[in-house]
């Protein structure tokens, strides 16, 4: 049996600087389809072509496939829908920031819409994708020197954009105003607690906990935690999920590029490691059900077992609780991977953006904060949980296999952790000098 995928996709991405303004605008359409099955996730026999397709173009699709890709294959209108709405708002951000106190305020706007038609023949699922992002980063001199913030968070809704965005630069102004305050301060190596904030930093357990679980990777054998299925590593309140069709999900879907259904997978369940994203091929593999996690870059590639909107419910625990905590300790706002080893769980992650807490009061910024353990230890010390959720979709996305990066969504509330070994970059770099 044949398995379908066709998309019709519209991105803009409008970047101001302050400097000048540029725009990006990306059109694609195309079909991707293969003619049977396949033993290991992502080695089918793939075969693409545009749409419409060139005259002559072979194979002839089945009369079904046919008539459903046919509106993707409408021509394009001669201006991009949401252009105009992007340069006004950067405008009026551009506007308010002169009244502020950002001496330099970069503006980062992306408009995301893709109608996907994915499926075998007899059985095709239509499904529409659409958000959008707001990335700003402000800088702001103040008695310690110049301090740079950034703030990011995403709609789905077209007529959200514009509140979100002037939500956003409030935020900004009140996050710059804390940070100007506080001075610059390193971190000698040591091990602290540390604090990840709502949202983005949900990037932690897609890192430690998807990818590890993700199913052929399981199957490959090299899993830390794969496995572990349905042992207990962390305490009982906490849940990890893969959920595609989250209500907050920014960036989710009804139906993955294969046409399968949403299934949010529970990768840590109460404490316990839980299940796996799977694609068709890699639940064929298992003799399991595929539960709505196959992804794929574009119409040109196959699907392969990937996340989508990696989400931590909420604990059981207040923000203040969370937060109050003796001694000093890392609170992480914004932060990137480094590395993470899928076979022993070693890691690390560079915190871009943070505070240093002392007796649960911030008494000084930090960036450029390495953080370094591994899964199975941090997992267990995970010591409290907030109930102050918030979603993320970022500017980037997540690679594998060559594809990427693949836009995915974060969601958790304020998550503690007591105990990963902590240092800042520069501190590190000059001991070693």
């Amino acid at each position: 049996m044949s398995t379908f995928f066709a998309e019709r996709r519209e991105t803009l991405h409008l970047l101001d600087t302050g400097d000048g303004r540029e725009l990006n605008r990306g059109r694609y359409r195309g079909l991707g389809f293969s003619r049977t099955g396949s033993p290991a996730p992502g080695r089918e026999d793939w075969q693409y072509r545009a749409l419409p397709a060139p005259t002559g173009a072979a194979p002839v699709l089945p009369r079904e496939v046919a008539v459903a890709v046919r509106p993707l294959a409408e021509p394009w209108p001669v201006a991009y829908t949401a252009e105009y709405r992007l340069h006004d708002l950067a405008d009026r951000l551009r506007k308010i920031a002169t009244q502020a106190r950002f001496h330099r305020l970069v503006i980062s706007l992306r408009d995301h819409d893709q109608q996907v038609i994915a499926g075998p023949d007899g059985d095709l699922t239509a499904d529409h994708r659409a958000f959008r992002t707001v990335n700003l980063q402000a800088t702001h001199t103040g008695p310690h020197g110049p301090v740079t913030v950034r703030r990011d968070s995403a709609v789905a809704a077209q007529d959200g954009l514009d509140d979100l965005a002037t939500r956003l630069l409030d935020e900004l102004d009140r996050a710059l105003a804390d940070a100007t305050r506080l001075p610059p301060v390193g971190l000698d190596p040591r091990r602290r607690p540390v604090l990840l904030a709502p949202g983005g930093c949900a990037l932690f357990f897609h890192e430690i906990c998807g990818h590890p679980l993700e199913a052929d990777v399981v199957e490959s054998g090299t899993s830390y935690l794969g496995r572990l299925r349905g042992t207990a590593v962390c305490p009982e309140w906490v849940t990890v999920l893969d959920d595609p069709g989250a209500p907050n999900a920014v960036f989710g879907y009804r139906v993955d590029d294969e046409g399968n259904p949403a299934v949010a997978v529970p990768l840590i369940d109460h404490g316990t490691v839980g299940g796996t994203p799977h694609s068709a091929a890699s639940a064929a593999q298992a003799g399991a059900r595929p539960n709505g996690h196959g992804r794929r870059m574009s119409y040109l590639y196959p699907a392969v077992p990937r996340q989508a909107h990696t989400r931590v419910l909420d604990g059981p625990f207040t923000p203040d609780e969370v937060l109050r905590l003796p001694g000093e300790a890392v609170h992480v706002e914004r932060m990137r991977v480094r590395h993470v080893h899928q076979g022993t769980g070693a890691f690390s992650f560079l915190a871009l953006e943070g505070l240093l807490l002392r007796d649960g009061e911030a008494v000084g910024r930090l960036s450029d904060v390495v953080l370094d353990g591994d899964g199975l230890s941090a997992l267990r010390d995970i010591t409290a949980i907030g109930s102050d959720s918030r979603t993320f979709v970022g500017g980037g996305g997540c690679g594998k296999l060559d594809q990427g990066p693949l836009i995915v969504g974060f969601e958790q509330p304020t998550v503690r952790i007591d105990g990963l070994d902590t240092y800042s970059l520069s501190r590190k770099t000059r001991s070693s000098g």
